[in-house]
C-alpha cells in the first residue's frame, strides 16, 4: 500500500521543506495579522496550510513534468 507522499513523488527533503514552508508562513502570518489571538492563530494556520499545499503541488508537478536537466 503506497502512502500519499509516495503517490506525489515526494522525497524526504521535500517533506522537510514542506514543514519549513508551513512553519515559516504560519509564524510570519500570525505576527503580521492585527486581531485577537484566536483569529491570528486560525488565520495563520489556514494561510500556512494553503502555502504548504501550493508547495506540494509545485514540487509534484516539477518532478513529473520538468526536463531531466532541471531536476
Amino acid at each position: 500500500m503506497s502512502t500519499m507522499s509516495d503517490q506525489l513523488l515526494l522525497e524526504p527533503d521535500d517533506r522537510r521543506r514542506f514543514a519549513a514552508v508551513v512553519g515559516a508562513i504560519t509564524v510570519v502570518t500570525a505576527v503580521l495579522i492585527e486581531a485577537t489571538i484566536g483569529v491570528r492563530v486560525a488565520a495563520a494556520l489556514i494561510v500556512g496550510l494553503f502555502s504548504g499545499l501550493v508547495f506540494l503541488l509545485t514540487a509534484a508537478l516539477l518532478k513529473r513534468f520538468a526536463p531531466e536537466y532541471y531536476r
